[in-house]
Parts: structure tokens; C-alpha cells; sequence
């Protein structure tokens, strides 16, 4: 018999500067496609932790597969009025995933508004904080 061969992975561990990048959105929001004028970067808050959140328990599947149990768990964790329409919180959803996997700042610019903005802070091994607020 050959050596033992232990195929199972452990799961990687993913973990974010929450305040940094409640930061980055709060600079950039306004250029993003989820963005409705006259809507306040507070309105976008609990779907950007949402976001995080999904990101943190999903990061290994793939995010289409996702979006119909994402919706769900969306509309029964946030009551009406914190709510805001599904297209926009399925759009947040995406620019965070990329901006986690890319490393790439909104709009392909270190700079928004004259400000340099902190890349994304996803790091292995470090202690998780949960980012959803039920």
C-alpha cells in the first residue's frame, strides 16, 4: 500500500478591515452603476456589509449559482424599510466580489476625488469579523 494522502483542503480563511473598505465605498459610491441620485452612501450601508457578509461565507462557489438563495436571505434578513431594490443590492453584491478579487479600486483609480484610496484588505488566517447586521 502507498502513503496515506489526505485530499481534503481546509478552507481558507478570509478576512476584511471592515472600516476600510465601509471607507472606500463611501468615497466611491456615487461613480458606481448601483448608485440612484439623491440616495445617501447610509442607504447602501447594509447592503454593502451584506456583500462582505456573503463574500465571507461564499468566497470558494460561484457568485451566479448564488444570487437566487442571496435574494431570499436578503429580503428575510432586512425588513422593508432598510431595504433597497434587489437590482442594486445583486450590483453591490458583484462590485464587491470584484473588488475583492481583483485588488483593482473603483474605476481602475487609485484616486478618488483627489483622495488615495486603501486597497482591499482580504488577508488568510486572520481572526473573521462577521459583517452582517440581522
Amino acid at each position: 500500500m502507498g502513503p496515506f494522502l489526505d485530499t481534503h483542503v481546509a478552507p481558507q480563511q478570509v478576512a476584511l478591515d471592515i472600516e476600510v473598505e465601509l471607507e472606500y465605498w463611501r468615497r466611491c459610491y456615487r461613480r458606481m452603476p448601483f448608485h440612484r441620485q439623491g440616495l445617501a452612501y447610509e442607504v447602501y450601508v447594509p447592503a454593502i456589509k451584506f456583500a462582505y457578509d456573503c463574500y465571507l461565507y461564499h468566497h470558494r462557489d460561484e457568485l451566479k449559482f448564488l444570487f437566487p438563495a442571496l435574494k431570499e436571505r436578503y429580503l428575510r434578513q432586512f425588513p422593508l424599510p432598510q431595504r433597497i431594490e434587489w437590482r442594486s443590492v445583486e450590483r453591490i453584491v458583484k462590485a464587491v466580489w470584484q473588488r475583492i478579487q481583483s485588488g483593482e479600486p473603483c474605476l481602475g483609480s487609485r484616486k478618488i476625488m483627489g483622495t488615495p484610496l486603501p486597497p482591499p484588505r482580504a488577508t488568510e488566517a486572520r481572526k473573521v469579523r462577521n459583517v452582517a447586521h440581522a
